[in-house]
C-alpha cells in the first residue's frame, strides 16, 4: 500500500505509527474468540468424523459437545453447509491432532489461534481484492490505497473481524470479486462469484440484485440469472437436508421440499427483515422490505448512460441495500462489516468530501457500536478473551463468571431503562449519520456541496483518531475480563 512506503529512503512518523497500529491490530485479533467461530469450529471438525462414518446425510440431525472453558455447551449445525466445508478443509489439521493425538483442542491456544488465522488469510484476500476492484473503478493508487486503509481501519472492522471473529468476511471476499468482475463486464465471473458468496451468506444477495437490476433489462435473464444464484444452495439443502431436531437423525428427511428449508439460524435475515413493521391501510408494512423493493425498482428503471455512470450508482446501490438492511432491521453486531467496504470506496470516490465523509462514518460507527455495548453486552464481555492468550499473563478466574459492560451499569442504575434509553441514542445516530453519509454522496449531486474542508487526502488526526479509538473499543472486554479475575 502507498501509505507504506518509504519516503526518500526513510519511515515517516505517520507511518511508524501505521505500523504500530497494524501490530498492535494483530495481537489484538489473536487476543479475542467469540462463540460463533468456537461453535463453527466444534461442528466442522465432526465433519471429518461423519464423513468417515457414513453419516454425512445426517450431519445435520448431529450432536457435539462444545467443551471451551467460557462457552461449554451441545452445539449442532446451524448454517447452510457450504461455510463448514470451508472450516472442515481449514481445521483438517486440527482433527487430526484430535483424533490422533486426543488433544483437547477447544481449550488449546494454538487451535484457537489457528482458527482464526483462517480469517487473517480472508482479511488480506479481501484487501488485495478491494484494492483492484477500485482500480478497475478508475481510482488512482493512491484512493485505492486509502480505500483499503479506511476498511480495514473501521471500528466496525475492529469489532466484527478482531473481536467476534466475524467470518462473514469469507462471503465478502467473494462478494468483492464478483462486483470487480461485474464492473469489468465479465458477467460470468460475477455469477459465478456470487454462486459462491450467497451459499455462505445470504446477505449477498442483497448485492447480487441490484447490481444485476441496474444492467440487465431482460425480464427472462434476470429470472435466469437470480434462479442461478441461489442454485448451489438448493442443490446442498436437497442433498443434506438442514431442518432437523438436534441429535436425533431420523428427524432428517429427504425431499425436494427440503430445498426451501433452512435452519433456524439461517432463516434470521428474513425474520430480522420483517422485525420492524408501521401500521398501513388494512394491515401493517415491512418497513425493510419495501426499502428494497424500492431500491430494486429503481435499479431496474433508471437507465445508466455510460460506464463512469455505471461505476458510481453500482457501488451506491451496493451500499443503500446494505444501509437499508441495517437502520431497518434487527442485526448482530458482527454483520455492520459488510457494509464498509462500500463506505470505503465511495468515501475514495469522492475524495473532495474526504474529510466530512470521515466524521459522520466515524459519528455513526461510535453511535451503533455503543448501542449494541447494550444491546449485546456479551459481545464486549470477558469471555471474548477467556481461551486465547492473555489469560496466561493476566490471570485466571478459578471458575468462568461472565463480566460484561452491563454487568457495571446493572451496579450503578436500573439496567433495563438505561439500556433502553442509551440503545435507542446510539441507534439514533447511526441512522442519521447514515442519512448523512448518503445525501453526501449521492452520484447526481457530486461535487454540488461546499464544505470547509475540501483537501483529498486524510487529515492525519483524523486517521489517528479512528485506529486509537478502535483500539480503545478493544480494550473495553480485556477491561471485562482483568475486573473478573479482580473478583474472584
Amino acid at each position: 500500500m502507498a501509505a507504506l512506503k518509504k519516503v526518500n529512503g526513510k519511515w515517516t512518523k505517520q507511518q511508524i505509527f501505521y505500523f504500530a497500529w497494524l501490530l498492535i491490530s494483530v495481537g489484538l485479533f489473536y487476543s479475542f474468540i467469540y462463540n460463533d467461530i468456537l461453535e463453527t469450529m466444534r461442528v466442522s471438525i465432526s465433519f471429518w468424523e461423519e464423513l468417515i462414518h457414513g453419516n454425512l446425510h445426517y450431519f445435520y440431525g448431529g450432536r457435539w459437545q462444545q467443551t471451551s472453558a467460557a462457552y461449554v455447551k451441545e452445539v449442532q449445525a446451524v448454517y447452510d453447509f457450504p461455510i463448514y466445508i470451508v472450516f472442515a478443509i481449514w481445521n483438517f489439521p486440527i482433527w487430526l491432532v484430535e483424533h490422533f493425538g486426543k488433544v483437547d483442542v477447544m481449550n488449546s491456544v494454538l487451535c484457537m489461534m489457528w482458527e482464526k488465522t483462517l480469517l487473517l488469510v480472508s482479511v488480506l484476500l479481501i484487501t488485495k481484492a478491494l484494492y483492484r476492484l477500485c482500480r478497475t473503478l478508475d481510482l488512482n493508487e493512491n484512493l485505492s490505497s486509502l480505500a483499503c486503509l479506511l476498511f480495514l481501519s473501521s471500528n466496525f472492522f475492529m469489532t466484527s473481524v478482531i473481536m467476534m471473529s466475524a467470518y462473514d468476511i469469507i462471503a465478502l471476499y467473494f462478494a468483492i470479486k464478483g462486483i470487480d468482475y461485474y464492473f469489468q463486464g465479465k458477467n460470468k465471473g460475477f455469477l459465478l462469484c456470487f454462486m459462491c458468496a450467497i451459499p455462505l451468506k445470504f446477505f449477498a444477495l442483497l448485492l447480487f440484485v441490484p447490481l444485476l437490476l441496474l444492467k440487465e433489462k431482460r425480464i427472462p435473464q434476470i429470472i435466469g440469472s437470480g434462479i442461478l444464484s441461489i442454485l448451489p444452495i438448493l442443490i446442498f439443502r436437497f442433498l443434506l437436508p438442514c431442518r432437523a431436531v438436534m441429535g436425533d437423525a431420523s428427524t432428517v428427511s429427504f425431499s425436494l421440499t427440503n430445498m426451501l428449508k433452512s435452519t433456524e439460524l439461517s432463516n434470521l435475515a428474513w425474520i430480522y427483515a420483517v422485525y420492524h413493521e408501521a401500521p398501513i391501510a388494512i394491515g401493517q408494512m415491512y418497513l425493510s422490505i419495501a426499502a428494497w423493493i424500492i431500491l430494486f425498482l429503481v435499479c431496474y428503471f433508471v437507465k445508466i448512460e455510460s460506464q463512469e455512470s455505471l461505476k458510481q450508482w453500482g457501488i451506491y446501490a451496493c451500499f443503500m441495500s446494505y444501509a437499508i438492511l441495517f437502520v431497518l432491521c434487527m442485526s448482530h453486531p458482527y454483520w455492520l462489516l459488510i457494509m464498509m467496504p462500500f463506505m470505503a470506496i465511495m468515501m475514495a470516490q469522492n475524495s473532495k468530501y474526504l474529510y466530512v465523509n470521515m466524521i459522520v462514518e466515524m459519528l455513526l460507527t461510535w453511535g451503533m457500536i455503543f448501542a449494541q455495548i447494550f444491546k449485546f453486552p456479551w459481545c464486549f464481555g470477558n469471555a471474548l478473551v477467556n481461551g486465547m492468550f492473555l489469560p496466561l499473563l493476566l490471570g485466571k478466574q478459578s471458575t468462568f463468571q461472565s463480566v460484561t459492560p452491563m454487568t457495571l451499569v446493572n451496579q450503578l442504575v436500573s439496567g433495563d431503562n438505561a439500556s433502553s434509553y442509551l440503545i435507542g441514542m446510539g441507534c439514533t445516530v447511526f441512522a442519521a449519520g447514515i442519512l448523512v453519509f448518503s445525501v453526501l454522496n449521492l452520484p447526481c449531486l457530486k461535487d454540488k456541496f461546499h464544505f470547509i474542508n475540501m483537501e483529498e487526502k486524510p487529515e492525519t488526526w483524523l486517521m489517528v483518531l479512528r485506529m486509537i479509538s478502535g483500539i480503545v473499543i478493544a480494550m473495553i472486554p480485556i477491561a471485562m475480563y482483568v475486573i473478573g479475575v479482580k473478583a474472584a
